[in-house]
């Protein structure tokens, strides 16, 4: 059984200074989109990512709004270019 070993990277490669950064990043994330941090009143909350993928993203609730608008638009345009070729180009 291999034990870790310490070296200038610490354990398992990060650095002490990495590590204490995942730290302050955990106990005070922000958005991965937009960089508001979650303390600011600006955001009303903010979705994690998974814990098993570092670094950790966060979506906050104003880049989902503008996420959702996004492909609504998409899916409204390619639903009127449909329209228009089943119905020749009249719609």
């Amino acid at each position: 059984m291999k034990t870790g070993i310490k070296g200038p990277r610490g354990i398992r490669g990060r650095s002490q200074k990495e590590k204490s950064r995942q730290e302050v990043m955990a106990s005070n994330p922000k958005c991965s989109f937009c960089h508001v941090h979650a303390r600011d009143n600006v955001v009303r909350w903010l979705i994690s990512g998974p814990e098993t993928i570092r670094p950790r993203a966060y979506i906050c609730n104003r880049c989902v709004a503008y996420c959702v608008r996004e492909i609504l638009q998409q899916d409204s345009r390619k639903i009127e270019a449909t329209v228009k070729k089943i119905d020749g180009g009249r719609a």
